[in-house]
């Protein structure tokens, strides 16, 4: 990709923050390729599409600024005798 592209424009983030708080930078081959993956122009992102009435808007908030924590499961853990002790997405709406 040219140099001109704002990878944070098409919300592709040009590094991350690892688990002892130190930012990396992602190598700038792997931005391109994330970037080539989207189809990104030099003309920006598409307009987000208007959410219907009474509906959110079609894309994901931004995380919050501080830290924060939220739950996870593996699917398989989540068991029942309904779904033959496996877990299912069943299991996992009633979880």
């Amino acid at each position: 990709m040219p140099p001109s592209f704002d990878a944070e424009a098409w919300g592709v983030e040009p590094g991350y923050v690892d688990v002892d708080g130190f930012w990396r930078e992602a190598p700038p081959a792997s931005v391109d390729a994330v970037l080539r993956a989207m189809g990104a122009t030099a003309d920006g992102p598409p307009p987000a599409p208007a959410p219907a009435p009474g509906r959110r808007p079609a894309r994901c908030p931004p995380p919050p600024a501080t830290r924060a924590w939220g739950w996870a499961t593996q699917l398989y853990a989540v068991r029942s005798r309904a779904s033959w002790g496996i877990g299912d997405l069943g299991d996992l709406a009633r979880l």
